[in-house]
């Protein structure tokens, strides 16, 4: 079985290998997170990661020197997106990636957002 370097869940001898299967039947990632949520390398040195599976190795390389956004790694390794939030949380499980930022803490507050509308409000009266 040899796989494509573009799209680690096809088998060129073969053809398809069903998405679960990079994934051990699991559906759900154990981490939550967004496509916007970034994603850049764990604190797990390489020779404890040697053990990862294809597609796991592919995710290390894309972040190994910049942070990416997670809808960036699922466009460039070609997975559904299921798929790659659960390969990326093994690999956190693993230490082999980590989260840099989520926009969820990086939400504006009322008062930002308040302040935000007063403005627009006095730039343009007329919209209400």
């Amino acid at each position: 079985m040899v796989a494509s370097s573009t799209e680690p869940w096809r088998r060129d001898d073969e053809g398809v290998i069903p998405a679960y299967a990079l994934t051990g039947g699991r559906t759900a990632p154990r981490h939550r997170m967004r496509l916007e949520t970034l994603i850049g390398r764990g604190p797990a040195p390489d020779d404890q990661l040697a053990h990862c599976a294809p597609a796991e190795r592919q995710l290390l390389e894309l972040c190994s020197s910049t942070p990416l956004p997670v809808v960036e790694v699922v466009g460039r390794l070609r997975l559904p997106v299921l798929v790659a939030q659960v390969l990326i949380s093994d690999l956190i499980d693993s230490g082999g990636l980590s989260v840099v930022a989520s926009l969820d803490a990086a939400r504006p507050g009322v008062q930002m957002l308040e302040a935000t509308l007063a403005g627009l409000r006095r730039k343009f009266p007329q919209a209400g």
